[in-house]
Parts: structure tokens; sequence; C-alpha cells
């Protein structure tokens, strides 16, 4: 015959308590007896000088507490002792039976949260939830109104079917519960309502059953961690009432027996010289609950466990051999534990029979039939502490680990010695033939603990080797057994209750963080082989350690030098996290290797001297500054003006002579170079400079600094150079009266130093016919000795061309986009001209270059004005897409000098109108600036033009669509000149004064 029925499992339920905060008067601080993280609780202990629990680190059974000496201590237990209220605060246990609400019986403050049906109709029999999980477990047949035993904590719902009660009991620590089936008779067995059992269990979503190969189950959620538990379920008769009273056991002995062993207690205690002692002094005459568990002397065997189709529900089916033999009651439990701890009893008299989580006092020792044993019958007894409070722990930072056990009853008032191993784990599978390994006796004590003694206590006992073996073994938990350590003798038998874990732990400080040499500044951490290099002979440094445990630590520098020895080791006088320290004058020797080394020591350190992980870290000291470095250059010269070379040749050599030459520092037309450094550009410590671009004309200097790998700086070297003005490309003077116009610029500098440009092409201007004359600005204005002429163009006047000496067509400006200046006096004869009237252009196919003359209206123009203008391309469009630079300086019919000045350098076009006073003919600096008009900031369009220079006209679209020179300025215009590049006001200006004129 088989009957079915389902297991469940109810699990350990841990959270975060409130922290109640008070002010300590003696900290800056405010104070509280918890905090919710261990370096928080850490900080707290230290700075209020109180224990400080970890609320984080709180569970129904273990908490962990930072102690006001900078310790950690981790305390557990195999019960549970506290339990979580919904508004966040720790209270004792308390598995009291709640009235019934809404269908349901809960308990006061179990351990973990679980309640029972009261009867009412479509109520589970059983609900636990922890984690956010839930677990439902039922029963299939309807449940009565259950009988309340709260002093057993106990619902007996009778009658469920017939000859069949259902029993829960609580466990004592509110941890779970177990459920079991008393069947009166085989007849109520062999009934189809019980055989056949599926029992109903419903698993919250991300839940699911693992099946362990002994029958245990786990619901474990996603991540493989175990949720809610039960250990291997089994069934017992009642064989044990048909012992004979000789034999009967005492562990857990049978009611109908119980009675027959009071007289030897009375004899015993007699024997011990106790007269008028309660028996039960004797510590084992209390009966045990066959309701919950079997008795010694019972039969027992394993149920096989089957997971439903659907994942959740449970079967059980039942060894037959059991049900042919059984003594009823028998009684069918799948056992539940929701303990994350562990605890058995093994009996040499019942060797294959387990005891696990069954009881709450453990017998140690041999029983005889004296004792009312059946027969010779040793005791050991084990306890399984979770060790997660012990993960950040290595064996070197346990200080301290101490079992306790309420030493409830021994044999007599005479000492006997009891042992502590450290042992493998235990499961619900653990017997005396099925024992975990005995690993190393911990502890051994003569003892004796007795109520009619009078000394009934707590004992305790080291247990230092298991923790750190724990620990270094990162286990999920430590096993304990006790075990008397003579087994031959009925005089070690001892019994005891509570066991508990103390372990008491200081972690060394955390390596450092954030560690930097500060001063000099940007130096990483070097390497022996590849030091950082330091010209600073008092160096600073800042490093930060924390402590694991929450503390202050207490700093630790090192600083040793070739020999090994430490020239600058700290004084243990600085307690924090964040430390600096600055090296000593005099310390460091030049050209000298250091290694620096940054830690701390725990406040509470476990030795005298022993440091937390340092940080390690080389440099030398180099306090010797390099010679000053050579400049040369091949093109520059520091005795000479030179024109501006070509753009591959304007560089600058600069060497030294120091071998650790990192690279230089300098400047152009400044006197402080710091702003700017540059590598070494090779193996020789060299490097090349390049002139900037934005350096046209004039005196120069350019100032080098060597800088060496440690940071020194060498004194300056300066180079002075002298550049040259720009030579004019062409230079028109306009005094000949023929169609030719020579080109003034290959003849000798003019008395204003104008260079004429030694390669130059001869570019002479040429008109169809010989233009119109009139006196020219020079003449005009009455200078001594000029016979100056100018050009006199009229409305449909041609233009004339440049070309050279042969006759042909010779671009005066080959590369617009490198850069010009165009110049041109000029005289309006209206100032209200039909079109645009153009002085100077450069020829495309379809459109001007650019122009520089007058403009009507247009971006930046009212009416008429002076304006210098350059074109996005050669073609129909560019005639309206153009960027223009107009002039402010309004539009006279008196002479003014026109420039257009094109810098690619800053993309900058200017336009220059100098308007010379008529009184002492002179165009003032101030003039000069105030009438340039830049147009920067834009990209300044720029494409190569290879036609030809032109003055008078520009090239337009005529209405027949050909493309002709056209929009003559009306005008006088003289002293043309074209340079190749950007000039310098003071150029300008020298042209503007009339005092640079070829004739």
């Amino acid at each position: 015959m088989t009957a079915v029925l389902a297991v469940c499992a109810v699990g350990a339920l841990g959270a975060s308590p409130a922290v109640a905060e008070e002010t300590d008067a003696s900290a800056s601080v405010p104070c509280a007896d918890a905090a919710p993280t261990i370096e928080e609780a850490g900080a707290l202990a230290g700075a209020c000088g109180t224990d400080v629990v970890v609320s984080g680190l709180t569970d129904p059974w273990s908490k962990t507490t930072v102690l006001a000496d900078g310790l950690v201590q981790w305390s557990t237990t195999v019960e549970a002792e506290r339990s979580l209220t919904a508004d966040g605060q720790w209270v004792p246990v308390d598995t009291s039976f709640r009235a019934p609400q809404d269908g349901r019986i809960g308990l006061a403050a179990p351990a973990v949260a679980m309640s029972f049906s009261d009867g009412t109709p479509g109520q589970p029999l059983a609900v636990a939830a922890k984690d956010g999980h839930e677990l439902t477990y039922d029963m299939p047949f309807d449940l009565p109104a259950p009988v309340v035993d709260a002093d057993a904590g106990q619902l007996t719902y009778a009658g469920v079917l017939d000859g069949v009660d259902l029993i829960v009991t609580v466990a004592s620590d509110g941890s779970g519960f177990s459920e079991v089936l008393r069947v009166e008779s085989a007849e109520a067995l062999a009934q189809p309502g019980l055989a056949d059992l599926v029992i109903p269990v419903d698993l919250s979503e991300g839940l699911s059953w693992d099946q362990g190969a002994n029958g245990d189950l786990d619901a474990v959620d996603e991540s493989g961690d175990v949720v809610f538990t039960a250990p291997a379920p089994t069934a017992w008769d009642s064989s044990a009432d048909t012992l004979p009273s000789a034999t009967a056991p005492v562990q857990g002995l049978s009611p109908a027996l119980a009675p027959l062993s009071a007289p030897l207690a009375a004899e015993m205690l007699a024997d011990e010289g106790i007269v008028g002692a309660d028996p039960s002094d004797l510590g084992e005459l209390e009966p045990a609950d066959r309701d919950a568990a079997p008795v010694d002397g019972d039969t027992v065997a394993p149920l096989e466990v089957t997971i439903g189709g659907d994942g959740e529900d449970l079967a059980l089916g039942i060894d037959e051999g059991l049900v042919d033999d059984a003594v009823f009651p028998l009684y069918i439990d799948p056992s539940v534990s929701g303990s994350v701890t562990g605890r058995a009893y093994v009996q040499s008299g019942w060797p294959t029979t387990a005891h696990w989580n069954d009881v709450t006092n453990y017998g140690v020792g041999r029983c005889d039939p004296n004792l009312g044993c059946s027969g010779v019958n040793i005791y050991r007894s084990y306890f399984q502490f979770s060790a997660a409070g012990l993960n950040a722990a290595q064996s070197a930072d346990i200080q301290s680990a101490t079992l306790t056990l309420y030493g409830q009853h021994s044999y007599s008032c005479t000492a006997t010695p009891v042992n502590i191993w450290h042992t493998g784990g235990i499961s619900s599978g653990t017997t005396w033939n099925a024992q975990p390994s005995h690993i190393s006796v911990q502890a051994s004590a003569s003892l004796a603990h007795k109520a009619a003694c009078s000394n009934a206590r707590d004992v305790s006992f080291s247990v230092l080797g298991a923790a750190q073996y724990s620990a270094d073994a990162n286990s999920d938990q430590i096993t304990l057994g006790v075990f008397a350590a003579d087994e031959g003798t009925i005089t070690g038998w001892k019994r005891y209750e509570n066991p508990r874990l103390s372990v008491t732990w200081n972690r060394l400080p955390n390596a450092p963080s954030a560690y930097s040499m500060t001063s000099p500044s940007g130096k990483a951490c070097g390497t022996s082989a590849s030091p950082a290099l330091i010209n600073d002979s008092t160096p600073s440094f800042s490093w930060t350690v924390s402590d694991p445990d929450g503390g202050k630590v207490i700093r630790n520098f090192d600083l040793i030098n070739p020999a090994g020895t430490n020239v600058n080791n700290l004084a243990e006088d600085t307690q924090g996290n964040t430390f600096t320290h600055t090296v000593p004058a005099g310390v460091l020797v030049t050209n000298t290797k250091y290694n620096w080394k940054v830690g701390g020591r725990d406040v509470a350190a476990r030795a005298a001297g022993v440091y937390g992980p340092m940080a390690s870290c080389w440099f030398t000291y180099d306090g010797t500054a390099p010679a000053n470095p050579s400049v040369t250059s091949a093109k520059f010269s520091q005795t000479l003006v030179v024109p501006m070379p070509a753009a591959a040749d304007r560089t600058f050599t600069v060497t030294d002579t120091a071998t650790d030459v990192a690279g230089y520092k300098f400047v152009f037309d400044a006197d402080d170079p710091s702003g700017k450094t540059a590598s070494a550009a090779d193996a020789n410590q060299d490097l090349k400079i390049t002139l900037p671009s934005t350096i046209t004309s004039g005196s120069h200097r350019l100032v080098v600094m060597a800088v060496d790998k440690a940071g020194n700086v060498s004194g300056k070297t300066t180079f002075r150079f002298a550049i040259a003005a720009p030579p004019v490309a062409a230079y028109w003077t306009m005094d000949a009266a023929a169609a030719t116009i020579p080109d003034w610029s290959p003849s000798a500098p003019d008395r204003a130093g104008e260079t004429p440009m030694k390669d130059t092409t001869v570019q002479n201007l040429v008109f169809a016919a010989s233009p119109a004359r009139t006196t020219g600005v020079y003449q005009s204005w009455g200078l001594a000795g000029t016979t100056d002429q100018a050009l006199n163009l009229v409305a449909g006047a041609a233009s004339g061309v440049a070309k050279d000496s042969n006759g042909f067509v010779a671009p005066v400006i080959e590369r617009p986009g490198d850069g010009f200046t165009v110049t041109a006096w000029v005289k309006p004869s209206t100032l209200t001209p039909a079109t645009d009237g153009v002085v100077v252009s450069l020829d495309g196919t379809k459109t001007s270059a650019f122009t520089l003359g007058l403009v009507k209206g247009g971006t930046g123009c009212a009416t008429v004005c002076w304006a210098f203008t350059k074109t996005t391309a050669d073609t129909d469009a560019a005639a309206t897409g153009v960027t223009r630079a107009v002039s402010p300086i309004p539009v006279t019919n008196t002479w003014v000098l026109i420039a257009a000045r094109y810098t690619p350098a800053t993309s900058t076009m200017e336009i220059v109108v100098c308007d010379p006073n008529s009184t002492d003919r002179t165009c003032r600096p101030e003039q000069l600036a105030d009438s340039i008009k830049p147009t920067t900031g834009v990209p300044v369009p720029t494409w190569a033009s290879y036609g030809a220079m032109r003055v008078g006209q520009g090239i337009v679209k005529n209405s027949a669509g050909a493309y002709v020179p056209g929009n003559g300025f009306v005008g006088a215009v003289d002293d043309v000149r074209v340079y190749k590049a950007p000039v310098k006001d003071e150029q300008i200006i020298r042209i503007a004064q009339l005092s640079d004129q070829g004739a």
C-alpha cells in the first residue's frame, strides 16, 4: 500500500531595522546604536566610542556588531532569536498564535512570516513568505477549524479523513513548521482518500523545486539561491510503546513509558547526596512529542518524493515494509525546517535513525538502561551555523571564535571532560552510521553543570581553528560536534541547550586608493625600471586608506633609498583615512632613485607593527638644470636683414649638450617661453621650430629654454632676427606718357627702402592706346622736384593689363590664396557713378578673382563705398557669390590711398582707405587704424587665377552674354603697387605719407 502526501519548505527572512539615533555629547557626529553598513557602523563606533550593530547584516539568526575598540563581532545561533516587524524593528521571536483574521491564523513574531487556515472554506493550509517570494501549501480535502494548543504550538485539524488527523507544529523559533498526518489504523491508511494523495503546492513566480539525491527539497529562485528548504520527509510508527521499561529510551521518551524512569531518577539523585530534589533534575525525563517527531524506539522510514507534472505539486510514497509491520498510530510527515542553520544528534543504539532540527535539548555521552535507555546508547550532538557572516574575513583576520552552550545537566556534580570537534557538514540524513567527517578537536574541558548542584550555566569553548578554516575555505557553514571525551562510561553524560557561536575579527586596512605625488603634479607611479623623474627636493604625496570594517587607520609612509634605508619613516601619530605628507628639505640626494610606499595600519591592529597592503612607486630626484640650448637657422640671421624664405625653409634648429633633455620651452617675440613646450624631435634632443605664419616682416626674437626629463629648466637663449618687408611684385608710377607704362619694381630700391624682387618677370602695364594723363598725387601736393603724373580714366575708357617684356600676359599674383596686398592712389571724378568702379582687379574667365575700388550699394554700403571684394569661383554665379570688406571712410573727390590686404593665416580681408590731411599732407597712423574694415571669422573664397592683373576695370558679363572688361573706374589713378604677401601697417603708412614714391 502506498500513501501519498506533499512537502513544503520554509526558510529564513532577514531585513534591516530602522536606526534610532541619539546624539553623543562627547562626539562631533550623531551617534546611534545601529547603522546600515559595516563601514558606517565602524565610523560611528570609532567616533562615539560605543558598539554599533550593522543593521544591514542582521537576520533572525545572526547579527554583526562593530565594537568600540574597532573589532567586529559576528554572533549567530542555531535557533532564531529575533523577528522583523512591519515597521522595520527587530523584536524577540514570539510564536504565539494570533486571533484568526480573514480566514488565517498568524503568529505574533515569527522568524519567517507564515499563516495557517482557520477552517474557512477555500483557505490553504499554510502560506510562507520570504524575500519577496511565497510558498502556498494545501491539502486535497476540507479542513475543519483547528484545535489550538498554545503551549505546544500546535494546530490540530481533527478528522480530515476517517481515522486521520492533521497536526501542524510551529518550530519553537518560528522558522518553520511541520505538518503530520496521524493515521490511527491500517484501515484508515487503506482508505481511498489517503492513498494516491497529491498535495497542491503553489510557488510564486521565479521559484522552482530542486530535489537532492537523498530526497531533500529546496525551493530556489532564478539565481539558484535557496529561499525555502525541506529535509527528506519520513514516516514513523509507535513501536517505542511496545519496548520493556528497562530499554525505554531517554532522548525521546515514549509517553507510555516515561513514569517508569522516575524511580531511577530518585536513586541517581540519592547517589549524589541530594535528598528531596525533583527527579526532573536528571534532565532526561521530559516526554517527546510524537505528533511532531519520532521518539526513540519508533520505526522510521524515508518517504519517496515525487514532483508533479506542473512542477509544483508534490507526492510521497510510504515504504511498504513500514506499513506491513507498523504499530499504529502511524505518522506521515514531510518534515519542514525554515532555518538557515541545522542541528542533529545521533545515537549508537538507533544507528539509522535521523534526528534533524527536532529537539532543543541535546544529549552528549553514554546512556544505558540504568538511565532508562534501551541498552547501551551513545549520544553525539552536532550544530551547523551559517557562515555567511564570515565570508568577508580571512583566517588571519579572526581574533577569536567561541562556542557557547547552556550546560543544563550532567551525570553528577563531578566534572568530566567534553570535547568540541570541528566536523564536516550535517543534513537531514545524518545518523550514527552516516556521521560527518571529524576534522579536528577544537577544545576540551572538564565540566559539571547540574541544577541540583547549583551550577547549571553557560559554558564556552574556543573554536578559533574552525572559524579560520571556514573563512579561508569561504564555507557556507561551520559545523561543530559536542562529544563526551570518554564514551565508555555514563559519568560523562551531559545535556546542553541554546548553542551560540561568536566570532571576532579585525580586517587589515584596504590597499591605498587615489595615491599620487601631488607636488610636482602629473607624475605617474613609476617602477623601479622606469621611475618618475622629479626636480622638487621636497615632493608631496596624498593617499587614501579605507578600513573594510569602517574604522580609521594610522598613516604609513616609507621612503627607501638604494641602500634599502628608510630615510623618511613617519611616526604613527595621525589617524584618519586621507593623508598627505611632504618630504622635508635635505632628505633627497640629487640623481638618486627612491621607492616611496604608502598605506596604513588599523587602529585596532591584530598585532603591533602589522600593516595593511602598501602601494609602491619609484622616482628619481634630479636637481641639476640642463645647459642653455643653442639655436641656429639656415635662412634666418642674427646679423642681417633677410627676405622671407620659402615656407619650407622658415625653421630654426634647437640643440642641447645635456643627455636627458626631454623638450624645450619657446616663444616668439616675448620673454617668457613657459606657455609652450615641445618634445625633443630625435634621439639627439634636437628640435625643429617653424616660424608661425602670423609673423611677417620686421624685427623678431625666438626665446628658448631646455627642459630635462625631471622638469629642470635651463636659462634662456635668445635668437634675434629681422625679416625684410615684402618686395614689390609690380609697381606702376603712371608717369610714362605712353600706351605701355613700365614696371618700376626691377629698378634700384626707392628712398623708402623698397627692394625689387630678384627673380620676378617685368610686369608692364599695357593699354591699347596711351591713356589720358593728369597731375599725379605727388605733384598735386607740391612735393619739390616731382613731375608726377596719373592716369585720367573717363567713362568707357579701356583698362590696362599687366604683361611681361615679350608682350605676354603673365599673372602678377599666381596664387591669390597665399595672401597679397594691392595699393593705389585714387581720386574719383564723380560721386554718383553709373556702375561699380574697379581700380585694380585680377582676371578670371567669367569674373574677377578680386576687385578693389568703388561699389554702388550692397552689403555694408548704403550708397557709394570703397570696397575689397573676392569671388567664390570663376563662374557666372560668382558674380553675386562674394565676400566683401567695406570701408567706413566716406567717398570724396580728393586723393585717397586705398589698399586691399588678404591674410590667409587669419582668414582676414581688409580694405584700407587713408585720406591725408590737405594741410600737412600726412596720413597719421590712427587714421590708418580707423580706416581698416576687416572681414574675419568666415572662410575667404580663394581660387587659382592665372589671368592678368588689370587696372581700371574688372571682368563682367555684358548684355550679349560675353565676358568682357567693364565697371570701369572714373577718375585719376596713380602709384599702383602689388605685393605677393600681406604687408604690415607701417609699410602702408609710409606710402600714405607720400614718403615712398618712386619718381
